[in-house]
Parts: structure tokens; sequence; C-alpha cells
């Protein structure tokens, strides 16, 4: 066997999941559509996760264990990449697949999520617009838009907010 998803509730953790360190571990739970990994800190009988700029506190949820010897490691990586062995965590509502990355904020380890869909710069992806008008056009319009849906960086639950960075380490499963 190897790693599985054990359902749990309040803060409780089986004996064999996956610890990022400091009594923190390793979740997944349902978010405004999606299947999204996070945190779960027994001390604060919940699990975390991110989604839209804000942190969500959960009492039901998913915890990743290991179920026999199966290796896994975390492996560094940043804008966005995912090694061809990351752990899949979940799908977003528009089916996209989401992994497990961890990093540190303030010292303490956090949970978050990482797509191999990406965008460029900071979320950010300069876009040109044809619009079909019945007159003619006087200029041209360009601008920045933000697009929400690709995750150029990893983002962490953490303090109420949703947290972003370039660098973070994605859990991978070793043969």
């Amino acid at each position: 066997m190897g790693l599985t998803w054990e359902s749990d509730s309040d803060g409780h953790v089986p004996d064999n999941a996956i610890s990022v360190g400091d009594g923190v571990y390793v979740a997944r739970m349902r978010q405004s559509g999606d299947l999204i990994p996070g945190k779960v800190v027994p001390d604060n009988d919940k699990a975390y996760c991110c989604y839209g700029g804000r942190e969500y506190e959960h009492t039901r949820y998913e915890v990743l264990c290991n179920e026999g010897s199966r290796r896994y490691d975390w492996v560094a990586d940043s804008d966005g990449h995912v090694p061809d062995d990351a752990v899949e965590a979940g799908r977003s509502s528009q089916g996209d697949k989401i992994y497990i990355a961890r990093s540190r904020i303030n010292g303490e380890p956090v949970v978050g999520k990482v797509s191999s869909k990406c965008c460029c710069a900071n979320g950010f992806i300069y876009v040109a617009l044809v619009i079909f008008c019945f007159r003619p056009l006087t200029h041209l319009l360009s601008f920045w838009v933000q697009i929400q849906d690709g995750l150029d960086c990893a983002y962490f639950p953490y303090g109420g907010e949703e947290h972003v960075k370039t660098n973070y380490e994605v859990l991978v499963t070793r043969d």
C-alpha cells in the first residue's frame, strides 16, 4: 500500500499521518467546489485551507497517511512548477490537478496548494483583446488581467489570509 487519504475531524489525525513538523499535518478539504490541500493543526482542533485570498477553517477533512513502506520526500521547486512524481491532492472545479506544497510562514510550517497550470509573472498575464464593433475603433486598449485560476506559485493558509510564495517544496513519491 502507499499514501492514502483518511477521513477525520475536529483536529484528530491518525498515527500514520504525514507530518510537516511542529504538530502540523497534511490534509485536504472541499472549498468552493475545489478539493484542495491544507493543514491540520490538532492543537487548534481544526484544519485550514486557502481560497480566493482567505484562510478557511474546517472541522471535517481528510488526512494524508502512509499505509505502508511507501517512500515520500519534499522537493524544492518554484514558480508554479510541479515535479513529475508529485502527489496529487485534488482538483479544481474546472478539473485542474492540485498538488501539495510546503513552506514556512513566520517560522511555522504550512501546507498549501500548487498546480501545474501556470500563468506568468506572479499571477498576471498580459492579454490582448479583440473587440468586434459596428463602428470603427478609435484606439486600442491593453491592460493587465489577474488570472485567479492560474497558479504560478504556491498558496498557503496562515493568519486568516492566503499567502503567496514563489519558492516552496512539493510532496513527491519515491519508488
